[in-house]
């Protein structure tokens, strides 16, 4: 009993300057670090006139890379983040979308990178009522 009291008693103010310099390490390295990474997204659509249908939609994902705090991005999924389309204005038959930074809704303090492809293909057709 007498060694493990010595062992752990001799030099223990370098042990507790030890301890607190890798707890500080680790903070910084977990929560003031940027990082990157690339998520896959569903594409929702909105605004859609009353007498139209989506048929196709290509691709029905887009791989977003982004970047932020560490501690963000650790947490963060694919449904935290949403990539919207606006379809107001489509006419019938294939309709092409440029994707851009305003299309996603994503956390404050991460940023869009890439969005791949930047663009997609909508197929819109009149809704046949009976």
């Amino acid at each position: 009993m007498g060694m493990l009291r010595e062992y752990i008693f001799d030099n223990f103010k370098l042990k507790v300057i030890s301890i607190l310099i890798a707890i500080m390490l680790w903070f910084a390295i977990s929560y003031i670090g940027e990082s990157r990474m690339s998520v896959s997204v569903h594409i929702t659509l909105q605004n859609l006139k009353k007498n139209f249908i989506v048929r196709k939609v290509e691709p029905d994902d887009v791989l977003l890379t982004i970047s932020g705090p560490v501690s963000t991005l650790k947490n963060m999924r694919a449904k935290d983040i949403k990539v919207t389309v606006d379809l107001s204005m489509s006419k019938s038959g294939s309709n092409i979308y440029n994707l851009q930074k305003s299309n996603v809704v994503i956390t404050k303090g991460v940023k869009i990178e890439e969005i791949k492809p930047d663009y997609i293909i909508i197929e819109v057709g009149r809704a046949i009522e009976k």
